[in-house]
């Protein structure tokens, strides 16, 4: 069975590397008014029907201001993240998401533990305490994938090919990301353009902190 797997590693690898890696995908992203958006992500979900290697990683989503820093948190599979929680008050971090459900109770500071995500898909998080924080980790099966910043994102040193690009972002109207098809060839760029359809913003109003309140 070892032989085995790794031989299929090895033929993954053959076809993906391939290609020259020298390509890119330069995005402009806005919303249905021509708005450009910040928290969309491109990521590369495969080229000729092969889906890259990738190892896990290790980030984190911190808290600052009652606010989720980074908004959208983006990770390939079985990595972790862990939640310092900056502010001088408690945070009590959760998700009921399908994609992974865990917990972090009332806590200042930084968690012994960080969360691993060990499937793909989207995981809300919210904060118990604080019903207007919200943020997102997308949990990827491919290295390959950029965070738009004022509509603008780019994924650089890509093999040359038939590319499938999915493009998500938290308010997205519809269920599943939306997919272009790229030729990518040789070692230019590629410019491609997206509208996406959002939903409104979901979450509930910031409230105002009363006087002597620690939370």
């Amino acid at each position: 069975m070892m032989l085995i797997r790794q031989y299929g590693m090895i033929l993954t690898l053959l076809l993906w590397g391939g290609c020259a890696m020298a390509a890119e995908i330069s995005a402009v992203i806005t919303d249905q008014n021509g708005e450009p958006l910040s928290d969309a992500v491109i990521y590369l979900h495969s080229v000729n029907g092969v889906v890259p290697e990738f190892d896990p990683g290790e980030s984190a989503i911190d808290q600052i201001d009652k606010t989720f820093i980074p908004h959208v948190q983006v990770v390939t599979r079985n990595s972790a993240v862990s939640f310092p929680n900056s502010d001088d008050i408690r945070h009590h971090v959760y998700s009921f998401s399908d994609t992974k459900t865990f917990e972090l109770p009332l806590y200042i500071g930084t968690p012994a533990n960080p969360v691993v995500f060990d499937q793909a898909g989207v995981v809300d998080i919210g904060c118990n305490i604080h019903d207007f924080m919200r943020g997102y980790v997308l949990v990827l099966e491919t290295p390959h994938y950029a965070r738009s910043s004022a509509g603008e994102a780019r994924l650089g040193d890509l093999p040359a090919g038939q590319l499938e690009v999915h493009i998500w972002h938290p308010r997205l109207a519809q269920d599943e990301p939306r997919v272009e098809q790229v030729d990518l060839s040789g070692d230019g760029t590629q410019e491609l353009t997206v509208s996406l359809e959002l939903r409104g913003e979901v979450g509930s109003r910031r409230a105002p902190k009363r006087r002597g309140s620690r939370y």
